[in-house]
C-alpha cells in the first residue's frame, strides 16, 4: 500500500523527501480499517454491527483527510500544489525555479 501512495504523490508531484506521507498514511488507513475487518465486535465494545463499524472506520479515515490535507497542501510559486516537508527543500526548489528563469 505504501508503494502504491507513493506513485500517485509522484504521479501528482507531491513532494515527500522522506516517504513519510505513504508511510504513514497507507499504515494509518490499513490500521484503521484492521480495526472492523478484523476486530471482536465483543473486544471492541462499540455495540455495532460488521458493516456499521466498518462505516464508522471509513468516516474516520474521510475525516482525517478531509482536515490534514487542506493544512499539508501549499501553493507554489508556479501555481502547482506540492506538500513541502522541508523548509529547505522548498528553498532550493526557490533556487532552481530562480536560477531557470535568468
Amino acid at each position: 500500500m505504501c508503494l502504491v501512495i507513493e506513485e500517485i504523490l509522484f504521479h501528482y508531484r507531491i513532494d515527500d523527501a522522506v516517504s513519510a506521507v505513504p508511510v504513514h498514511l497507507g499504515c494509518g488507513i490499513w490500521g484503521t480499517l484492521a480495526v472492523a475487518l478484523f476486530g471482536d465486535p465483543q473486544i471492541l465494545g462499540t455495540g455495532l454491527s460488521f458493516l456499521a463499524q466498518l462505516l464508522v472506520q471509513v468516516t474516520g479515515i474521510l475525516a482525517a483527510c478531509l482536515v490534514g490535507f487542506p493544512i499539508m497542501i501549499k501553493n507554489s510559486i508556479e501555481g502547482e500544489f506540492f506538500i513541502y516537508q522541508d523548509i529547505t527543500e522548498r528553498k532550493a526548489l526557490e533556487d532552481q525555479l530562480y536560477a531557470s528563469a535568468l
